[in-house]
């Protein structure tokens, strides 16, 4: 029952056992060894205490010793921030009730479509493979080792102390990139290292050597690079300096982008274009998703000529620090793919697959190559979707083989709403979770049915680099097509966000585009696009209903979502029966305004109502028929903001939909 005899080792400790006894241990911990005790709880028990949804306000701030509590829920993403602040020498403390794959997990709610929390045996099932094969000590609570693991604890504190780390000084492997970066003539360098490298450290370094300015999600989270920074380095939030820039009379040498993976790609490359040359930091593997995937996303946009630079050695612990090799284990940050054998496989010799979660726990190198593949392909995945991916209640998977996995499909079940909740959801008055596209086209595209049939959505798809484009991706889709039928659904749908070349796929492999939302994505910078593809009659009518609806929609539509879509729209464009109804529940109800639109803009136009409506509908009148912008409109009319404008709006359609009725 010993610690590993390295100072600087960061050390995991598991205690597992009823809570109250728990909490006791931890108190001896805290009470006997100096350190901050930064505890993740969902409980108030403890001092230094922050639920794991406040986990991201550690981000940039630095640790002795911790206390991870999912004693009621393991939020992964949560524990793996955590981790990354700690210093060198310290314990992190990771308490667990006696049997927890026969617990609620409150942290299912954030990933499973139920309103209860769900038991996660798979999760717990792999949770124990990782602490076994990384020898990970195991302690019951009340144990007489906890005394002992004390004392041993204080004495790598000493001995921590009695150190001198050279914080401030750089390593030979940050002075090689410092000096590179003086003389170097690229417009661009992407800078990738994984957490406790230096690499903020660093950025905050250069910043001595030429004249910077920092942009990074938020402030919060460059508290190492400021350590280091030159004083008064300015920082701006990224988009005030996308506003602000070219008004500013001084301009840097260098642009600073630090975590630049958590920032939209869209906004990203917008701030890249500003600077003269550009430094982007991001981690490789970290909380928010895998900097890699996210690299790989970047450079075939960057306009730019780049460097791509790494930091291998850590700066914050030891090089066999025991902490991160716990970590680098249960995410699978360490899998390298045998490009080898995909190589090497015909591909008349792949084989589809239709798994169950336990599968995944059955065959762990089946789980770490469906989890990398969709790390690869999808740059914000994160520790939630392995989660998801393991104990999600609706989820079903299929895979592509050769010698490995070569392609992944998720999908998940969604719609079978009683008619009572369907009907609640299309006025805007309920919201129940999950459910995203069966939801969206009941609530936007206005049509009920979508949330009361059955279907599943396509919700990942991911294909190895060197088997892109031979058909793997569709087959998979056929196959989930198939499996969907099996399983009586009505319908399959996707949620994709809109390009042509996205949208020339989808219609290859069967379905219709349906919706596209009002609203470019701010991860993608395009608009959401909704496609089904009909397995029953039912499914058939949804499918004709819904593309009929936006072919109409799409006369007024098209002003404001800029987009060409590849459609014949309707120019039939008189006020109808079904128009009323969706009017009525945006009148009367809360159907959001993006989703009534076009029924607005028929209203308007209906010539045989301009009296009225020039007297009963001044707001909607300036507003979709002069097109006067909504600021412009809430200044006339001395509103209060957007919500007031709306609210006027309702008012408004209320009363003209009365006059019809009455002239009915």
């Amino acid at each position: 029952m010993n610690l590993p005899a390295h100072a600087l080792n960061r050390q995991l400790i598991i205690l597992q056992g009823q809570p109250s006894r728990l909490y006791a241990d931890c108190r001896a911990f805290i009470s006997h060894i100096t350190g901050d005790w930064i505890t993740l709880s969902y409980q108030s028990s403890l001092p230094n205490v922050l639920s794991p949804e406040q986990a991201k306000k550690l981000l940039g701030q630095e640790f002795k010793h911790a206390i991870f509590d999912a004693t009621e829920g393991f939020n992964l993403d949560a524990f793996v921030i955590l981790a990354g602040t700690l210093s060198a020498g310290s314990v992190c403390l990771l308490l667990l009730p006696e049997n927890p794959a026969q617990c609620a997990d409150i942290d299912s709610l954030r990933w499973n479509e139920s309103p209860e929390p769900i038991q996660t045996p798979n999760f717990y099932t792999y949770l124990q493979q990782i602490i076994a094969c990384t020898q990970t000590l195991v302690i019951p609570s009340g144990s007489a080792d906890i005394l002992q693991l004390i004392t041993q604890v204080q004495q790598n504190n000493q001995s921590v102390s009695a150190q001198n780390l050279g914080r401030l000084t750089p390593s030979a492997e940050q002075q090689q990139i410092l000096d590179l970066l003086k003389v170097t003539n690229k417009p661009a360098v992407i800078l990738t290292a994984k957490r406790g490298r230096g690499k903020s450290a660093l950025a905050g370094l250069f910043t001595w050597q030429k004249f910077c300015w920092i942009t990074a999600p938020n402030r919060q989270a460059t508290g190492t690079l400021h350590e280091f920074a030159k004083p008064g380095t300015p920082f701006f939030a990224p988009d005030c300096l996308i506003n602000e820039f070219h008004g500013l009379s001084e301009k840097p040498e260098w642009l600073i982008i630090d975590e630049a993976a958590m920032i939209p790609l869209p906004l990203l490359l917008s701030l890249i274009t500003l600077g003269s040359k550009v430094l982007l930091t991001t981690t490789i593997d970290g909380y928010e998703g895998t900097g890699q995937g996210f690299v790989l996303k970047l450079l075939p946009q960057l306009k730019q000529d780049y460097a791509w630079l790494t930091l291998q050695a850590p700066m914050r612990w030891s090089d066999d620090d025991s902490l991160e090799h716990f970590v680098d284990s249960l995410l699978m940050n360490n899998f390298n793919q045998n490009k080898e054998l995909h190589n090497k496989s015909s591909i008349k010799s792949i084989g589809y697959n239709y798994l169950k979660q336990g599968d995944l726990i059955a065959s762990q190198p089946n789980l770490t190559q469906i989890y990398q593949l969709l790390k690869q392909a999808h740059y914000r995945t994160s520790p939630v979707d392995l989660r998801r991916l393991l104990d999600a209640g609706n989820i079903h998977i299929s895979t592509a083989n050769s010698a490995q996995t070569v392609g992944v499909i998720l999908s998940i079940a969604e719609g079978g709403l009683s008619p009572e909740l369907a009907q609640a959801v299309w006025a805007g008055i309920r919201r129940p979770k999950g459910n995203l596209v069966a939801q969206s086209l009941a609530a936007h595209a206005g049509v009920q049915l979508a949330a009361e049939l059955k279907s599943w959505r396509v919700n990942r798809i991911a294909v190895t680099e060197e088997y892109r484009r031979q058909g793997i991706a569709k087959h998979l889709i056929r196959q989930h097509i198939q499996l969907a039928q099996e399983y009586l659904c009505d319908f399959v749908s996707v949620s994709f966000a809109y390009t042509t070349e996205m949208e020339e796929f989808w219609t290859a492999c069967g379905f219709t585009v349906v919706h596209i939302g009002s609203h470019k994505e701010a991860s993608s910078g395009c608009y959401a696009a909704m496609a089904i593809y009909p397995l029953t009659p039912a499914g058939d009518g949804l499918q004709q209903k819904l593309a009929q609806n936006l072919a109409r929609n799409w006369f007024w539509q098209r002003d404001i979502i800029e987009l060409s879509l590849p459609i014949e729209i309707d120019t039939n464009q008189k006020l109808d029966q079904q128009d009323i109804e969706l009017l009525s529940g945006f009148a009367a109800a809360f159907r959001p305004l993006e989703g009534s639109y076009a029924m607005l803009c028929r209203l308007i136009n209906t010539s045989e109502l301009a009296e009225v409506l020039s007297q009963y509908a001044p707001v909607l009148c300036l507003l979709l028929k002069e097109k006067k912008t909504e600021q412009q409109v809430i200044a006339l009319f001395h509103l209060t903001g957007k919500n007031e404008l709306i609210q006027a709006m309702r008012r408004e359609a209320g009363q003209i939909l009365q006059i019809i009725e009455g002239r009915i």
